[in-house]
């Protein structure tokens, strides 16, 4: 049985194997929210009054997230990005 897509939010599993009948059957998914961007100075201190985009949940695999995210244009600031996969779901700084 394939994971619910929960829009915001990701699973910690895509399929769920080994069901021959829904009769009585509970199985736990766990949802986590999905991680944003939040933008920083050179300092690494978090810029206030700044949107924060939020992945968006894949469509089709609810263990994953969408990739092509909008970065926020700050005033006075340029954009150098980088992402990292964790636990969490993404991290990245501008």
């Amino acid at each position: 049985m394939v994971v619910p897509v929960v829009p915001g939010y990701h699973a910690d599993k895509k399929m769920i194997n080994g069901i021959k009948s829904v009769d009585s059957i509970e199985k736990t998914v766990n949802y986590a929210p999905n991680g944003c961007i939040i933008p920083v100075d050179p300092d690494n201190k978090e810029l206030k009054d700044v949107k924060q985009p939020i992945y968006k949940t894949s469509a089709t695999d609810a263990t994953q997230v969408e990739s092509g995210i909008l970065l926020p244009k700050v005033k006075g600031y340029n954009c150098n990005y980088y992402a990292r996969r964790s636990r969490q779901g993404y991290q990245g700084n501008l």
